[in-house]
């Protein structure tokens, strides 16, 4: 794993200044709009970005946030201080070089969102970093995924793979569901829609916590040891007990 990420490490550090060049386009926009239509932020949330590149998609979260804290992650050195120098004047922000796999905070967050980056990230990866995001999500927060439609980037493997980034890989929803086992997470939302092209070329997807109802309810013995007790008290008091 530590090769492999070594390996996606050094080709966005490189391909930063491709990224930063950019800017903030069509793609962070929409993403934008999927933030407002599924979470509900406000001035005092708390985010984390996963793959905040050189920092022009961490705008979306800057200009929502302003008291709340953000933490805004990327695997480059440089896409890291190319964002740092955007957001220089933002002061409720943090800046971590990580693949996730190390990750580490006492925050816990209202939202997390993946913008166009876990096509990037090993499958075999995935069910540790969904793990990894439900330790770091508030019980009512949401993670907030944006990748680009599985389908439509087999296509692109056949047509223009040239113009694709390390890995790249597409996603199913089989595939997601698989690496969500056990991790506490559930899928409450997905959708494809087309940004830049009249076909379905990018997919949105939200989770939510699942394990809340586990961590509440009762065990089977103790709800045993409550039916037992309540005949108990019926049998004695001469009502007749129904369970």
């Amino acid at each position: 794993m530590k090769s492999e990420n070594s390996y996606i490490k050094n080709f966005y550090d490189t391909f930063s200044k491709h990224l930063n060049i950019a800017g903030y386009n069509l793609r962070h926009y929409q993403i934008a709009k999927w933030i407002d239509k599924l979470c509900e932020l406000d001035s005092s949330s708390s985010a984390m970005e996963i793959g905040c590149g050189p920092g022009h998609s961490t705008i979306n979260l800057t200009s929502r946030i302003k008291e709340g804290q953000i933490v805004a992650v990327d695997i480059s050195v440089e896409n890291i201080e190319i964002a740092k120098k955007l957001h220089q004047k933002v002061e409720n922000i943090d800046f971590v070089v990580s693949d996730m796999s190390d990750f580490k905070s006492d925050l816990k967050f209202d939202l997390i969102l993946l913008p166009d980056v876990l096509e990037h990230i090993p499958i075999d990866q995935h069910n540790n970093l969904f793990n990894t995001l439900r330790r770091y999500l508030k019980d009512s927060g949401k993670v907030v995924i944006h990748i680009p439609d599985p389908e439509y980037l087999e296509f692109k493997h056949k047509t223009a793979k040239e113009t694709l980034q390390v890995i790249d890989q597409p996603i199913h929803t089989d595939i997601i569901s698989k690496n969500l086992r056990d991790t506490g997470l559930r899928m409450t939302f997905l959708q494809s829609y087309n940004l830049s092209s009249m076909d379905y070329d990018y997919q949105v997807i939200k989770l939510e916590p699942n394990d809340l109802e586990l961590k509440d309810k009762p065990k089977h013995w103790d709800r045993s040891l409550k039916s037992r007790v309540r005949r108990r008290i019926d049998s004695l008091l001469g009502r007749k007990s129904f369970e």
